[in-house]
């Protein structure tokens, strides 16, 4: 802070909490690499849980108590909560330590601050919440992102019936997100990629309508498949 009041410092403007935490800091090499494997993170609690069940024959088992949708669906919310929580804890846990040693104000001009208010996503909330309502942009972000990774964590159930291996369960919801975001990268489309989007401070950042369509279509494809393969 004083050597950028006397005038010495190589930044624009001062660390604030809204630009570095975590899910903001989008250029720092942690920040990028959490996002990567976001999927994976979200799979690995219990993503293989179904598999495991069905190799074993204790889901028939189950089944002999309870209908096998009750079944179904309770493996489905233990996923999506268990794989939620896992991403988001670490997000959270970062804004508030972040909060322990930085400024909670509004962002100045310059640095990540600026990337951030300079995105050109009509679509992007930000443009709207985060200039005037940094918190509140922050605490919605948080909230996309923990319906986000429970889909992650809930689709990787499907591979439990098309797959032998437990490892394809594990790993699927990665995989394809990062030859998504390898194709998306090699024809310059990064800022559109599903990784940079859901980063609270990427350059696509946090879009309203557009992650609210993306949640709403995983959650009508998925969930109908799942019990669809699951009373085959």
């Amino acid at each position: 802070m004083k050597q950028v009041v006397s005038g010495n410092s190589g930044y624009d403007s001062p660390d604030v909490l809204y630009g570095s935490w975590l899910g903001a800091a989008c250029g720092d090499v942690q920040n990028n690499y959490f996002f990567l494997i976001l999927p994976l993170l979200a799979v690995l609690p219990i993503g293989s849980n179904l598999y495991q069940d069905i190799q074993t024959d204790y889901l028939k088992q189950l089944e002999l108590r309870v209908k096998r949708k009750q079944v179904l669906f309770a493996k489905w919310l233990a996923a999506f909560v268990s794989g939620a929580v896992t991403v988001t804890l670490p997000l959270l846990l970062s804004l508030l330590l972040y909060m322990s040693f930085l400024p909670v104000t509004k962002m100045y001009s310059g640095g990540t601050a600026a990337l951030m208010l300079g995105i050109s996503d009509t679509d992007a909330i930000a443009n709207v919440l985060l200039p005037e309502h940094p918190m509140i942009y922050t605490l919605f972000s948080l909230c996309l992102i923990f319906m986000i990774s429970g889909l992650f964590a809930a689709s990787s159930l499907i591979t439990a019936y098309v797959s032998e291996y437990r490892a394809v369960a594990l790993t699927l919801p990665f995989v394809l997100n990062l030859a998504i975001l390898t194709v998306f990268k090699s024809v310059g489309w990064y800022e559109k990629s599903f990784t940079a989007y859901i980063q609270p401070g990427g350059t696509g950042a946090i879009g309203l309508v557009t992650t609210v369509m993306t949640i709403l279509f995983l959650l009508i494809t998925l969930l109908p498949v799942f019990f669809r393969l699951g009373d085959d």
